[in-house]
């Protein structure tokens, strides 16, 4: 009985989290697929580092904004103005607006998106053929 319980534990994944109870022999394997890839709402890594600049701009955006609106204001004086620009520069850098970017929900692709559908014309164009997408219809004449 040793030499099955040490040639299991030789046999065994390391990633698998072994039990061992004292009224047993054999080891027991708990949840085998929690190890296993782990799927998110995010395709790749451009659109999850996207999202994270989302984040900041949601945070620091009416931080910014205000900032922006005294920095541009001719009425004030000159160093509340600056006081303002220097104060900006202390917000990260992706918490500006125009560092985001749209993206195709299902293939990340950033270029060619139709706004309405949130999808690249690639994406949209495979589903519109197939009559997957509602109140799209194709062409012909």
């Amino acid at each position: 009985m040793q030499a099955i319980t040490s040639s299991l534990r030789i046999l065994a994944r390391p990633f698998l989290k072994v039990l061992y109870f004292p009224n047993t022999t054999l080891p027991v394997e708990q949840q085998a697929f929690q190890t296993a890839q782990v799927r998110t709402r995010y395709v790749d890594w451009m659109m999850r580092r996207d999202a994270k600049k989302r984040e900041l701009i949601k945070e620091y955006g009416a931080e910014r904004l205000r900032y922006n609106a005294i920095k541009r204001n001719t009425i004030l004086p000159s160093k509340i103005r600056e006081k303002a620009a220097e104060d900006i520069q202390t917000l990260p850098l992706n918490s500006s607006i125009s560092r985001s970017h749209k993206r195709c929900i299902i293939t990340s692709r950033a270029r060619g998106n139709l706004r309405r559908f949130r999808m690249s014309r690639i994406v949209w164009r495979k589903l519109a053929d197939y009559n997957k997408l509602s109140g799209v219809t194709r062409s012909s004449w």
